[in-house]
């Protein structure tokens, strides 16, 4: 059925209006409208530059607000995504934070957040298409409302079917290709997403996500230090422009 151009405005500012039902804020991400409920939403970003430990803080924030949330590994053991949860607490600082190792992970266990966030390995799931079937029966036994996936290719066609029978919130990430590296600011863009491979058509929220001290880059371009920081590219929203940008302690 074809719109008008007024059919399809008037459509766009009533689900702005109704916008606060559908996101999913982030408390780190300042002015950032957030992820969609319900949808798939894409977290990309070429290697080195943070993408686990992003996808783990996003998991640990929504658990910390009380919501069952999985964070599937496909490449970590348990006791490293234990140890990266307690890096994310320390807000991504490698200095000494006044207690060991050990006394914070007694912290942890004993905190409610225990019963929000859970961890899923993939090492020992058998061929592709066993895996994929005995993860989704394993995570839907028990409830789990948002389900974060690191770095795992999957089709998003897939993945959507999967939210919609499930009610469930998916946020996957994805290691980008080459094409980012011949941006003039080696920032993520639209076109890498495309150039990767992704159908982004299934694709509700999607971000790039880029680490200037990486490329040994000092300054922003309005001159504040980029030590510690990364930023969140909007590549796709319906609540945000493209290309919008956001700054993150890391």
């Amino acid at each position: 059925m074809t719109k008008s151009l007024s059919e399809i405005a008037e459509a766009y500012l009533d689900a702005q209006k109704n916008a606060d039902k559908s996101l999913i804020p982030l408390g780190q991400i300042n002015g950032f409208s957030g992820f969609i409920r319900k949808e798939v939403n894409l977290v990309g970003a070429r290697p080195n530059m943070g993408l686990t430990n992003f996808l783990l803080s996003l998991a640990h924030e929504f658990a910390s607000k009380g919501i069952d949330t999985v964070f599937i590994s496909t490449h970590h053991s348990e006791t490293e995504i234990l140890k990266r949860i307690v890096k994310t607490n320390r807000n991504g600082s490698l200095k000494p934070s006044g207690s060991s190792l050990a006394e914070e992970i007694t912290k942890m266990s004993q905190n409610s957040i225990g019963g929000h966030l859970h961890i899923q390995e993939m090492e020992d799931w058998g061929s592709y298409g066993m895996m994929l079937e005995s993860l989704w029966d394993e995570i839907f036994s028990h409830d789990f409302k948002i389900i974060v996936i690191d770095t795992l290719k999957l089709n998003p066609r897939i993945l959507q079917r999967i939210c919609k029978d499930n009610d469930a919130t998916i946020i996957i990430g994805y290691n980008l290709k080459g094409s980012v590296e011949k941006n003039g600011d080696r920032r993520p863009r639209y076109k890498d997403f495309v150039k990767s491979k992704i159908n982004m058509k299934p694709v509700s929220v999607a971000v790039g996500l880029y680490r200037p001290e990486f490329y040994d880059i000092s300054e922003f371009e309005n001159g504040d230090s980029t030590e510690g920081v990364a930023e969140i590219i909007c590549v796709k929203s319906p609540f945000e422009e493209e290309n919008s940008i956001y700054k993150i302690r890391t």
